[in-house]
């Protein structure tokens, strides 16, 4: 064939891989070309094409007139690559190509004798090397077909790292595409304008905006407001040194939404414009919530502190006077009342301690033979003499299982719950302690017929420093660690606690316990 016709039909091979790479861009089916081509452009009868790993190694990624199975055989082509020259960096020399292509040959059966192979260069960077072969009765490759394969590979591996770059692009796409739509932060992307161009599914979520917040005013779909409803400008994007904002999200219905803490950071082009922003929504309002608990638990805790002392404070100044000589009632009253108070602050510097406990990843237990259903017969006595006008009820059944557990931690779990539902329930209805028996594990109930808890404060009443919103509940005396305490103490015995709104009023604590502690075998 004339160069001419060569040149013509290389030309026309590196149209289709052209039209092939604008069409798809996709690294298989342009190598799947490329060697299809080069094979034939040379009048060769089958090819290979290997590309350079991270490793500088190579590995077979395209073959032709070569079954998929045999590959293995012909990896001994790729040892002892060299090192391009700069001085001819479209030079390659294989040592001893020919050698290794007669063993294969003779492993495989594979009827091929004659080999060519030329690098895959861009910038004098090897991308890869180009084999191809023909069978033992064709002709040896002459400088014309090196000449012609030349110049086709230097166009293929244009297109091959074209490709490629391509491919590792939109693997990186999907990657970020994975960890935007996958964040369990809300993110926005804008524009230059500020219009939404991108919103994830937790964005969505917080803001109540769906699909149809693309091209959205950044300020329609991110709407701001303090504790007072007033709403919260948007930071400025063009700011230098990005700004945080905090504050109440309204949704795309009006509705007060979640307490957010939004970021942003701006991407720019080389002369400093902006070409997109993109926005975090951090869903803190649990932090805004433990953060207001825990200032009601400070105040609630000053005034449990201070009351006791207070009493205890005035009546030892009393008592102790030198122009008083009191009556021995009198003492014994004033006594009892210190006692008392001194009492309910050891109790309380221990549920403080407890907290710390928790706090630190450690509450100890101490485990024994503990029979539940007494331990609850001799808080019930004591709360029978504390409110004689109520009804109070007991409903173990017979011969209720011991189980190992901390006498002491149960016993504080069964006079919380009491002691509450003594606190929050009307004086003339009753209260009911029960339980009931499973096959590996026991249950508790403390019944009442007070208001009930509403639904809103049940999803956080065994959360620290939590208090019920009732006005009831408000006026109740208390730091919010009871429950809390309760539910640890019971998780660290291996059971659940939970509270259920009975359908003829009051509420119902139910607590189990493994019979058996987790901890021993």
């Amino acid at each position: 064939m004339p160069l001419i016709d060569y040149k013509a039909e290389e030309w026309k091979y590196l149209l289709e891989i052209a039209r092939a790479i604008t069409a798809r861009l996709d690294l298989a089916a342009v190598l799947e070309l490329v060697i299809r081509h080069a094979v034939e452009i040379i009048g060769g009868e089958a090819g290979l094409i290997a590309l350079r790993r991270p490793d500088q190694s190579f590995a077979f990624a395209a073959q032709y007139g070569i079954p998929a199975k045999l590959l293995p055989q012909f990896e001994p082509l790729l040892s002892e690559i060299p090192l391009l020259s700069q001085d001819a960096p479209h030079a390659l020399s294989i040592p001893q190509l020919n050698v290794k292509l007669d063993t294969i040959a003779e492993t495989t059966g594979a009827e091929l004798k004659h080999v060519i192979a030329l690098p895959l260069v861009t910038t004098e960077h090897l991308v890869g090397i180009i084999f191809v072969f023909r069978r033992p009765t064709a002709a040896f490759f002459s400088p014309l077909d090196e000449q012609i394969l030349a110049g086709f590979a230097d166009h293929a591996a244009i297109a091959i790292e074209n490709a490629r770059l391509y491919s590792e692009t939109a693997q990186r796409a999907r990657e970020l595409d994975a960890v935007i739509g996958g964040s369990a932060n809300g993110i926005i992307i804008l524009d230059a304008s500020a219009r939404v161009r991108r919103i994830n599914r937790t964005a969505q979520q917080l803001t109540g905006w769906r699909e149809h917040a693309i091209d959205q005013p950044c300020a329609n779909v991110i709407r701001l407001a303090n504790d007072r409803g007033e709403r919260i400008p948007l930071p400025d994007f063009s700011a230098a040194s990005p700004a945080t904002v905090e504050g109440y999200l309204q949704t795309a219905d009006g509705k007060r939404g979640a307490f957010v803490q939004l970021t942003f950071a701006t991407l720019r082009d080389d002369t400093g414009t902006i070409e997109s922003i993109v926005l975090n929504l951090v869903d803190v309002t649990r932090l805004k919530e433990t953060e207001a608990m825990k200032s009601t638990f400070l105040a609630g805790i000053s005034h449990d502190l201070k009351t006791p002392l207070s009493l205890i404070l005035g009546y030892a100044e009393t008592l102790r006077r030198a122009d008083v000589e009191w009556d021995r009632k009198t003492l014994e009253e004033g006594l009892a009342i210190i006692a008392d108070e001194a009492e309910y602050l050891n109790h309380l510097v221990n549920a403080l301690l407890d907290v710390a406990q928790l706090e630190a990843g450690r509450l100890p237990l101490q485990i024994s033979a503990t029979r539940v259903d007494e331990l609850a017969a001799k808080i019930v006595e004591h709360f029978r003499a504390v409110s004689p006008g109520r009804v109070w009820t007991l409903e173990f059944p017979p011969r209720f299982p011991t189980v190992a557990a901390d006498s002491q931690r149960v016993r504080e779990v069964l006079n919380n719950l009491i002691a509450n539902a003594n606190k929050y329930s009307p004086p003339e209805t009753p209260i009911h302690v029960g339980g009931w028996v499973e096959t590996e594990r026991i249950g508790v109930f403390v019944r009442d017929a007070g208001p009930g808890i509403p639904l809103a404060d049940q999803a956080r009443i065994f959360d620290r420093f939590a208090r019920g919103q009732s006005a009831q509940a408000r006026r109740a005396a208390g730091a919010g660690l009871g429950l809390y305490l309760c539910k640890a103490i019971v998780q660290q015995h291996g059971g659940k606690i939970w509270v259920e709104n009975m359908p003829e009023g009051g509420a119902a604590f139910y607590f189990t316990l493994p019979i058996k502690f987790e901890g021993e075998r």
